[in-house]
């Protein structure tokens, strides 16, 4: 009886840890489609999100390069990353 309690007890410690993990997650992938979206009206309003019907896309080099500098940062490289950091 004790061992199916302590199994219980590491099972439930471990869904509350994962869970957390989702959260955060799921708040990192809510605030890049937000930025997308934003950054990408046309696509927006295909896509049934009509905040952004006001406006077009600018897609001078000009404009390019300041998204670029605004884009959300986020913990770990999006592009060009080793295996190691993920380990």
């Amino acid at each position: 009886m004790k061992k199916i309690i302590s199994v219980l007890a590491l099972a439930l410690s471990f869904s509350t840890v994962h869970a957390g993990t989702n959260t955060q997650l799921d708040n990192l992938f809510e605030s890049d489609w937000q930025w997308s979206l934003s950054h990408n009206p046309e696509n927006a309003t295909s896509l049934g999100d009509n905040r952004y019907n006001h406006r077009l896309s600018n897609t001078t080099l000009a404009a390019s390069r300041m998204a670029t500098k605004q884009a959300p940062r986020h913990p770990w490289p999006a592009r060009g990353h080793r295996r190691a950091c993920w380990r």
